[in-house]
This record gives C-alpha cells, sequence and structure tokens, in this order.
C-alpha cells in the first residue's frame, strides 16, 4: 500500500490509500464495498469510511479519518467483489501529540 503519513491528534481529512501487489497498483474498479478496519491504541476495532478515488482501476482508495488519539494504531482494507473478500495486509501507523 501506500508510504505512511505522520498524523497528529486532532488530524481530519482524507488518507489516500493505493491497493498494491508486490509494487503494482490493483485494479479494484469491480469492488461492490470497501472499509477501512482500524485497530484503536486501546486495542478496540472500529470501522472509518471509505471509497474509491476514482473508478478504482489505478487502485486508490480515500480513508476519512475517525477521531484520532495518540498511540500506536493499524489500518486493514476490506474490499468486497461478487463473489469474494478481499482484505489488505495490514498497515500500523503512529498517532503523535499536537502542541495545541
Amino acid at each position: 500500500m501506500t508510504k505512511l503519513p505522520r498524523f497528529h491528534v486532532g488530524d481530519t481529512g482524507t488518507w489516500t490509500l493505493t491497493v498494491t501487489d508486490e509494487g503494482s497498483a490493483q485494479d479494484i474498479s469491480t469492488a461492490t464495498g470497501i472499509s477501512a478496519l482500524v485497530e484503536q491504541p486501546d486495542g478496540t476495532f472500529t470501522t472509518w469510511t471509505a471509497v474509491k478515488q476514482t473508478d478504482g482501476s489505478d487502485g486508490k482508495v480515500d480513508v476519512t479519518l475517525g477521531t484520532l488519539t495518540q498511540g500506536s494504531w493499524a489500518i486493514q482494507l476490506k474490499l468486497t467483489f461478487t463473489s469474494k473478500v478481499r482484505h489488505s495486509d495490514p498497515l500500523r501507523f503512529e498517532v503523535g501529540r499536537a502542541l495545541e
């Protein structure tokens, strides 16, 4: 997937991820559903909204960030197709404190 950005407590917006296999973007245009499964620092799980950024042929997915707290996080995309469900490898990322 994509290089990890630096996040901080209170950050908002979207995070663009690219679904890849061995470094090559994958065509996800036939996916009928996409979600972002997220493990929070306290070990609980939540789901963030995820949508194809374009028609899906470039593998790009926009994930809307939820409420970020300081600590270690993990995110995994779940892609639903007509006859199968696929999961990305989990990505681990850190959320640092903001100075405000």
